[in-house]
């Protein structure tokens, strides 16, 4: 490697020194996201459920669930099924 002189930005360098409270703080914030990306996706399992019957009796989709469930649904790739619930 070189010694950062080069025009390659590097997204992730070496660090010989890591503290304990760094390690604590990134374990801390993980966790939180997690808790928020998994409540995130039971709210909008919730939202494409009641849509689905709302589809199913009404014949047309509900805007304002579709609202909620669309920014987690389009930002997460491997949720194809959920996609086409949507679109």
């Amino acid at each position: 490697m070189t010694d950062g002189t080069s025009a390659q930005r590097q997204l992730f360098t070496y660090e010989h020194d890591a503290g304990r409270l760094e390690l604590i703080i990134r374990i801390v914030y993980g966790i939180l996201i997690g808790i928020v990306l998994w409540v995130s996706g039971i709210i909008t399992f919730i939202c494409l459920f009641i849509q689905w019957f709302h589809i199913l009796i009404l014949g047309r989709r509900s805007e304002g669930l579709s609202n909620v469930a669309k920014p987690r649904v389009t930002s997460n790739a491997s949720c194809t099924l959920c996609r086409i619930c949507i679109s």
